[in-house]
């Protein structure tokens, strides 16, 4: 998530993308089966946006490892990282 984004906003954001992209973690391709961290796929600090269609569900600890670098390509067009 962007830095400084939390609480309410935040939590809209996961549910946004629980029910447009379901719960496995775009980045290890795994089930979540606890909070959804809403990934920015082009991180807000490189001109990304809150739309849902910039926002991938993972694992918080998936989307924290990942951070603000850019996806290799294979990855925007797969699911596993």
């Amino acid at each position: 998530m962007a830095r400084g984004l939390g609480g309410y906003r935040a939590d809209q954001l996961s549910r946004a993308v629980v029910e447009a992209k379901g719960r496995t973690c775009h980045l290890c391709g795994q089930p979540i089966l606890g909070r959804v961290s809403a990934d920015h796929i082009i991180p807000v600090s490189l001109g990304g946006t809150d739309d849902v269609s910039n926002l991938a569900p993972s694992h918080l600890k998936c989307n924290v490892k990942r951070g603000a670098k850019v996806l290799p390509a294979k990855l925007i067009t797969t699911t596993r990282w």
